[in-house]
């Protein structure tokens, strides 16, 4: 913590992965009941939420800002991977400024389904998104 403030610890329940927004503002975490959410990253307030995005627990976010472009405006990818063998990519809005509770949103844009769970994924600079499994 940068501003010299007691550490805090930010224990959303059931977390199998967390990944910070390139902007630093906000991270994402995988939950355990298959949901999605997108938390401050000073305070831990819930910003958005996908409740249903897995159909298993989440076990993987990883923010892929390689893969947008023209159409995102402000949006960052995100990809989560589900032990539903299942790969999501959401459009994450981040919070508009530090601090700001109002604004952030996490909106669908795409899924694929893998022959088998994936345990990890990881985006190639070049938009290729590698995807291990079990």
């Amino acid at each position: 913590q940068s501003d010299g403030a007691a550490p805090r610890v930010i224990n959303p329940r059931h977390v199998h992965s967390l990944a910070f927004e390139p902007g630093g503002t906000a991270f994402a975490a995988a939950l355990g009941d298959g949901s999605i959410e997108l938390r401050d990253a000073n305070h831990g307030a819930l910003l958005a939420a996908a409740p249903s995005a897995h159909g298993a627990a989440a076990s993987q976010v990883v923010f892929a800002p390689q893969l947008g472009g023209a159409g995102w405006g402000t949006a960052v990818p995100l990809l989560s991977a589900g032990d539903d063998s299942r790969l999501r990519l959401w459009a994450c809005e981040p919070p508009p400024a530090e601090g700001a509770s109002e604004g952030a949103s996490l909106r669908a844009v795409g899924s694929a389904s893998l022959a088998q769970k994936p345990n990890w994924v990881l985006p190639h600079p070049s938009g290729v998104v590698c995807v291990a499994g079990t």
